[in-house]
């Protein structure tokens, strides 16, 4: 999984910024283009580019309980899946 550490988002604007090609890829294919760029992005987070605007925007979903698990397993889960958004912001 990606972090911000390893993956600083200004690198990606300013690729885009310099490179109409990569901003329209970016625009169109986030999730393609970000995976070509070395990130990790699981398949439940959906991202939407939207140019040139000056605000930001951060929506988070909760996700639909898994069935058939213990609530030890619950934890567990919930733990991944807010280290995504943790590690990625």
């Amino acid at each position: 999984m990606s972090t911000s550490s390893e993956h600083d988002f200004s690198k990606v604007i300013a690729k885009a910024w310099a490179n109409e090609g990569f901003r329209t890829k970016l625009i169109n294919d986030p999730h393609g283009t970000l995976k070509a760029e070395g990130w990790t992005i699981p398949p439940f987070v959906k991202i939407e580019i939207k140019p040139d605007v000056n605000e930001h925007h951060f929506t988070l979903g909760l996700p639909k309980r898994p069935a058939g698990v213990s609530e030890e397993e619950l934890i567990k889960k919930a733990e991944d899946f807010i280290c995504f958004f943790i590690c990625f912001c």
